[in-house]
């Protein structure tokens, strides 16, 4: 898609405010029009936004002047749940990661510049330091990477942060704090068309009796529960859940294995994102599955884990939508609007 003019003049205008001093006077209203034959309206708004970002100053009957306290480029800030998140080995930690490296590319290329911030010095959404939100205020650019920062969204919202927000379609169960988001760029993982999709995977493989095996499906409206009943009405199936207390961590515990067991099941559709550094042949071996059910696994991660033969599963494409939202948030035309991303299947079919 081609810049308008608009987007054409505030880029250009930006590129030459970075090589120049502070205090450098800038072209006139008048002589921006006629060097880009653009309006004076539309000179006067990038001036107005740039002078917003405090990369100019506009003084009244003498022009427009280089900020002394210019930076290089806007600074977008992607908040952690805590100081450690990035070092340790978890979901959260391998999530944030991949979606650091598509944001810090996009900075790159775009001369915008990225900070970290972490919220709570103890890792708990309940235990948060609003003294860590004071530096931000109206415009400042903030990608949020989930709902566990649901009790910072008023503060968002009051500062006027521009925010975008990735969701894995778990924001509808926040209702306090979903007022806050109307105005926000949101991100939504579509995990209920995934799980719909690998149970569909594991049907067509021949299982006919297909579990699932997950936390929080006892909440009405979960992706992953509609996902999966979707998926079984849609052929015949018989509808078999085990509420976990939290995903797998290494094995299958007995009560999962006598649910399997005595339910015949030949599929299941479980929650791997916590299973890092298995070994064996496969995924049945590692968690002590038997070798009769055929596994779907979700939010797996095949580069922490070594077993010669890789399960069926999907994951989403992190670093796409860590640069997506960088790119988003920057853009001048920044809208409330939703941008969806399908999950990533490991096998073709």
């Amino acid at each position: 898609m081609s810049e308008t003019r608009h987007q054409f003049l505030r880029r250009t205008i930006s590129q030459r405010i970075r090589g120049l001093s502070a205090g450098s006077r800038l072209s006139t209203e008048h002589e921006f029009c006629a060097e880009f034959q653009v309006s004076r309206m539309t000179v006067n708004k990038v001036l107005c936004e740039l002078e917003k970002e405090g990369l100019v100053k506009r003084i009244r009957h003498h022009g427009t002047f280089v900020q002394g306290n210019q930076r290089s480029g806007r600074v977008v800030t992607f908040l952690l749940p805590s100081p450690d998140n990035l070092v340790i080995n978890n979901n959260s930690s391998l999530y944030r990661r991949s979606l650091l490296s598509g944001a810090l590319e996009a900075v790159r290329v775009s001369g915008s510049r990225l900070e970290t911030l972490p919220v709570s010095p103890t890792n708990n959404a309940k235990d948060i330091d609003f003294t860590s939100l004071r530096h931000l205020s109206a415009g400042s650019l903030v990608i949020v990477s989930n709902c566990w920062y649901a009790n910072i969204f008023a503060a968002l919202h009051e500062q006027a942060c521009r925010v975008c927000l990735l969701d894995d379609q778990v924001l509808y169960s926040f209702l306090k704090a979903k007022k806050y988001t109307e105005n926000w760029l949101i991100g939504t993982m579509d995990v209920q068309q995934a799980v719909h999709d690998l149970v569909l995977r594991l049907y067509r493989q021949g299982c006919r009796r297909i579990a699932i095996l997950s936390p929080f499906l006892q909440y009405p409206g979960h992706p992953r529960m509609e996902g999966y009943r979707d998926a079984i009405r849609e052929n015949g199936l018989p509808e078999l859940v085990f509420i976990q207390e939290r995903a797998i961590h290494a094995t299958l515990t007995s009560p999962e294995m006598e649910f399997l067991s005595a339910h015949q099941c030949d599929g299941v559709v479980l929650d791997a994102s916590e299973l890092i550094g298995l070994t064996g042949d496969n995924l049945n071996q590692a968690i002590g599955l038997p070798e009769s059910i055929l596994p779907g696994a979700f939010f797996f991660h095949p580069d922490m884990n070594f077993l010669l033969e890789q399960p069926q599963f999907f994951q989403f494409d992190y670093e796409k939508m860590g640069y997506d939202s960088v790119m988003r948030l920057i853009a001048d035309d920044m809208k409330p609007i939703q941008q969806t991303y399908p999950a990533i299947f490991s096998t073709e079919e």
